[in-house]
Parts: C-alpha cells; structure tokens; sequence
C-alpha cells in the first residue's frame, strides 16, 4: 500500500481552513452552537465541500463553543492591538446595558483619528454586584485609558447620567489632557422632549397618541392606510413615506387649530430629526455640535420659548473641547456667532475659548510657549475673517480636518495638534450603543 505523505499533510490543513470557513458563518449569523440544528442551512451545505471534500466533518458543538471561540476570540483581540498601536489618538465611548440573563454590562468602543476608519468594539465587560457610582465608573474607564495607553487617548464620550458626570470631574483632574464630554444626539432628544412638554404641543400629542392606538387595535386600517399611502407614494416619485400620519382622522377636520397645531409641531421637529442624525453619524466632527446649536438659535431667532429652551440644553452639553473645536473649524470664521447670550456677567464662548485654548497648548499640552500660541491664534482669526481666494477655495473642498493635515499644519503647527485632536472627539454614543447589536448574534438564546 502507497502512502500518500503530502496528503496527510494536507489532511489537518484543509480541515482547519473549512473549519474556520464555519465558524466565520455561525460567529457573524446568529447561529445556535447546536450544528444539527443547522443540518438544513445551504451555509453548512458549503462549509462541509461536499463537492470537494465530503469527508469533512465540522467541529462539535462543545469545541465550537470553548476551544475555538476562545482562539478567535484571542485572533480578534490581537487585530484590535495592532489597530490601535497604529494610531496616534483614540476617543472612547462606553455604554451601558443588559443582557437576556440581566446581566449588567458595560462596553468600550474606540474611534482613532482618521474618520474614514470604523469604530471598532474595544472591549464588553461584566459589572457584577459593582455600584455604578461615578467612583467605580471611573475606574473602569481608567483602566481601559491605561491599556490603551494615556498619551493616545484624547477623549471619553458618555451618556449625560450624573453618574457620568461625577466620573468626568474624576477622570479629568487625573488626566488633563483627556477631554470628557456627553453624547451630544441624546441632549437633542432631550430637547425634543422639553418641546413635546410645552403648553402648545401638550394637546396634539395627546390626540397623536389616541390616534396611533385607534390604527394599532384596527390591522384593516393600517393596510388600508397603507394601500393609499404607497399609491402616494408612487404617483409623486417618493423614495420613502412615514410609517402612519397622525393627522387623519376624520373628527379633527372640524378643527382648523388642530391642523394648525401639527404642521407647526412638525416644522418645529424637521430641524431637531436631522440634527439627531447627522450627530450619530460615525465621522461627524465636534464642530457639528456647535454650528447644530447655532442654526438652531437661528431658525428660532423670533420665538423666545424656543430659543430659552435651546440654550439651556447648550449649557448642559457645552464642554471646552466642543468650543476649540468650533473656533479651529475654518467655516467658521474664527469664532464669528459664538454664543454671547448669557448673563451681563458672563463671558461670552468665544471670550472664554481664547483665554483657555492658550492655556491648553502651552500647559496642559506642553507644546510651545504663550507667546507663539497667541501669535498662532490671532494669526488664524485674522485669515478666517479675511479669508484669501485660495483659503475660500480650500475650505469649501476640503474637511476641517484634513485642511488642517492639509494646509494648517504648516501655517498653525500648534494649533493643529490641537485641532487633530478635537476632531477625533465622536458626536455621541452610537457606535457604542450598536455595539449591543453585534453582542446579540454572541449571547443570544439559541446559544445560551
């Protein structure tokens, strides 16, 4: 009998690579760990080679489940390491949640300075019995600095809890040049709320709720409702439509205020929903947080109810590092409609950001002299006012950022290191919050 050496050789080889190419299926699909469970699914159909190697036979569940969880577990740690040593800066975000089991759970997503790269889920951690004080939050999050690496992480991204915000003041007092801010979508629900709480809207919310569970106990309704609306929907060449329109039921068409009411409701909302959007957006940029607010101050110039609600959810939110980062967006002409309605006794922000942005630079980050700062801030004001042919042209090209990596660089040198670091501050919680997502296709309950 001949031996076929090169063969057996191949044997384990080829069993690891069709073993991997299953694991891939069941770690990303929601798979159970079960595989006779999956006896009738095409993937498997395709992992077992049946063309090719129908001898195969695929890992046991017991082995999927430990061994080779474990191993690709430790392959996608590994990934993360790499991919964080080979950035300069790192925001974190982190999030809270709770699992089928009620587990309590806290996870560590991290963005790195190039907006074009995905976050990536850093770490999920158990809490256990731990009180979630601002003591104990801060620890954790300091742990993960620590991992990571303190000169590399350049901010920490929470909810607005006040828990949260005990561990801010922690956080920073330790590590000054760590920027610690709240998620920026949420203070915009926050602020959706204030209005929906308003005397005006009061009424035609509670109708609004009324309605939706008139439709909701009535399924020949809503697949009425819906018949017309994608007949709508067709003869205007939409590309979507609202799931139900609340302004349709028949006892309102007496009521010429209550039409009134919803229209001025929705004009109120279109700005917010766009704003809450474009702040979950994974390469959105901190100024984003500022010019929202502005434009918002704007749209409602003429109502003061509004505008006294606008500005007290921008104090709530405000933090230094969403100032810096409005000033050195080049759009924005050097701090022009930086808020100035506050008390007689206050400073206004741009006041404010040219006395710390100063101090940031030359204490905090040790990169030049007070002199040089100064000189390199007046100098970018002056071009920001008076914005040359080729400075105007530039920025309607390019992104604050990379102008700065760009151009910036080598007029403002100083400042740029600062601007390269508020730009990789995120605009809110999402890519945290998505985590728990992804970690539903993990502990889910067909594998638990």
């Amino acid at each position: 009998m001949v031996v076929n050496v090169q063969q057996q050789k191949k044997e384990p080889l080829l069993q690891h690579v069709l073993s991997d190419r299953l694991l891939l299926h069941i770690f990303l699909q929601n798979f159970p760990f079960y595989l006779h469970m999956l006896a009738h699914h095409e993937h498997l159909e395709q992992c077992r080679m049946v063309k090719y190697k129908p001898a195969y036979k695929p890992p046991s569940s017991k082995c999927i489940s430990g061994r080779l969880y474990k191993d690709a577990l430790n392959d996608e740690k590994h990934a993360i390491k790499k991919y964080v040593e080979s950035s300069e800066y790192v925001s974190i975000v982190t999030d809270g949640f709770s699992n089928i089991n009620v587990n309590h759970l806290v996870s560590y997503s991290i963005h790195v300075e190039n907006r074009t790269m995905k976050p990536i889920a850093y770490k999920i951690e158990p809490t256990g019995q731990e009180q979630q004080t601002g003591i104990n939050i801060a620890k954790r999050i300091e742990n993960v600095i620590l991992e990571i690496g303190v000169d590399k992480v350049t901010s920490i991204v929470t909810d607005n809890a006040s828990n949260m915000r005990a561990a801010w003041d922690i956080i920073e007092k330790k590590y000054p040049k760590i920027f610690c801010n709240g998620c920026a979508a949420h203070t915009i629900n926050l602020l959706v709320k204030d209005i929906c709480l308003l005397p005006e809207f009061v009424d035609i919310l509670q109708k609004s709720g009324k309605l939706t569970a008139f439709f909701k106990q009535r399924t020949s309704l809503i697949d009425q409702f819906r018949i017309i609306q994608n007949r709508v929907k067709q003869e205007n060449n939409l590309k979507k439509m609202r799931a139900l329109s609340l302004v349709v039921l028949t006892r309102w068409y007496s009521h010429h205020t209550s039409v009134a009411q919803c229209q001025r409701f929705i004009n109120v909302m279109k700005p917010l929903s766009k704003l809450v959007g474009k702040l979950e957006s994974d390469s959105c940029l901190l100024s984003e947080v500022y010019i929202g607010f502005v434009n918002l101050m704007e749209i409602w110039k003429e109502d003061t109810v509004l505008k006294t609600l606008v500005l007290s959810r921008w104090e709530f939110i405000h933090t230094p590092s969403m100032g810096f980062a409005y000033f050195l967006d080049p759009r924005n002409h050097g701090g022009r409609n930086m808020y100035t309605e506050s008390p007689p006794s206050s400073k206004s922000d741009l006041v404010i950001v040219l006395e710390l942005l100063p101090k940031y630079i030359v204490e905090t980050r040790g990169l030049c002299n007070y002199e040089i700062s100064k000189k390199e801030i007046k100098s970018f004001q002056r071009l920001c006012a008076n914005p040359t042919p080729d400075f105007a042209t530039q920025i309607k090209l390019m992104d604050p950022d990379i102008w700065w990596g760009v151009e910036g660089a080598s007029k403002f040198p100083n400042l740029a290191k600062v601007a390269q670091i508020v730009f990789t501050i995120p605009t809110s919680q999402a890519a945290s919050e998505r985590i728990w997502s992804l970690y539903d296709f993990i502990y889910s309950k067909q594998r638990n």
